[in-house]
């Protein structure tokens, strides 16, 4: 009996670890970054120019009751000027807060000299939003996790925020 306990959990711990293992990079050459997605097919979506000539696309997938977003917006050259860059990396801009919703955390940081925000919001609907958006250039990027309520401690939902990266400029 304890050989099969022992070999249960063998398996166990070999299928966690290749699930781990299942995440990949997406790499973005357009919008100059990596970012690493759990396993599945993600649906792209891109949005046609907006107001400010800005380009919209998102990778978005579902894993394991939480959705991830990955989304990028190219504005025109020149366009994000550093006043710009305050008020979009605002979470009342990055997120849509109704009615019982809760921020519990807005925090300003850099990445590689870039303004950036992290953002945590209790959904009155039990669910817990975290993202983090970077303004880059004339880009946009936000990483989003969607999940039950608290997750934005779970370690995949960290490993999704804390894995974007950004590709040396051309």
């Amino acid at each position: 009996m304890p050989r099969a306990l022992a070999l249960g959990l063998l398996l166990l711990l070999v299928a966690l670890g290749a699930r781990a293992d299942d995440w990949v990079e997406f790499r973005s050459e357009r919008g100059g970054f990596t970012v690493a997605m759990p396993p599945g097919e993600a649906r792209l979506v891109e949005k046609p120019p907006g107001e400010m000539g800005e380009i919209t696309e998102r990778r978005f997938l579902r894993f394991e009751g939480r959705s991830y977003l990955v989304s990028l917006t190219l504005f025109k050259a020149d366009t994000l000027d550093p006043l710009s860059v305050f008020f979009l990396l605002k979470a009342e801009n990055l997120t849509d807060l109704g009615d019982g919703d809760r921020l519990r955390l807005e925090r300003s940081f850099e990445l590689d000299g870039n303004p950036a925000v992290e953002v945590v919001v209790d959904k009155s609907d039990g669910r817990t939003l975290s993202l983090r958006a970077y303004a880059v250039g004339d880009r946009i990027i936000q990483t989003l996790v969607s999940g039950p309520g608290g997750s934005d401690a779970a370690s995949d939902t960290r490993r999704f925020l804390d894995s974007l990266r950004l590709l040396p400029p051309r």
